[in-house]
């Protein structure tokens, strides 16, 4: 009966997490979606678009954005550290941001966009680290044309 309690507990914030972020949030192994999608990552999870690219989600080494309670003279910024690689090719790093640019990246094909980073903060000081999570936006990048 506890171990089916904790199930549900489980189950119901995880779910929260996925409302609040509007999107289905991403758990346990790497996992594999078709192009165009966009996916919510933790940070040291990874997602894999059309079985080619993997998008890993390193950290945020830096967030500067004003908390909600707080006046501000700037909006301030989050910094989102990626790894990006194809199919057993090497990752090579990346770093997208809320406010300032770059806010996406075009990597083999794909346009790789920050959309969100949460938990948005509330109070002055740092926000551990295993509470963040980002949401992507991934589209295969449209095809350049030559001359007519």
């Amino acid at each position: 009966m506890r171990t089916v309690l904790g199930l549900t507990a489980l189950l119901l914030a995880s779910a929260g997490c996925r409302e609040s972020l509007g999107t289905r949030a991403v758990s346990g192994p790497p996992f594999e979606v078709a192009s165009p999608a966009e996916v919510v990552l933790k940070i040291g999870q990874e997602a894999r678009i059309d079985a080619l690219l993997r998008l890993d989600f390193l950290g945020v080494p830096a967030d500067s954005r004003c908390p909600a309670m707080v006046e501000c003279f700037w909006a301030g910024d989050a910094a989102v550290a990626l790894g990006l690689s194809l199919g057993m090719g090497p990752t090579f790093p990346d770093t997208l941001h809320t406010t300032l640019d770059p806010k996406s990246v075009q990597f083999g094909g794909y346009t790789i966009t920050l959309v969100e980073v949460k938990p948005y903060p509330q109070v002055p000081g740092p926000i551990p680290q295993g509470d963040y999570a980002a949401r992507f936006k991934i589209e295969r990048s449209p095809t350049l044309r030559g001359p007519s």
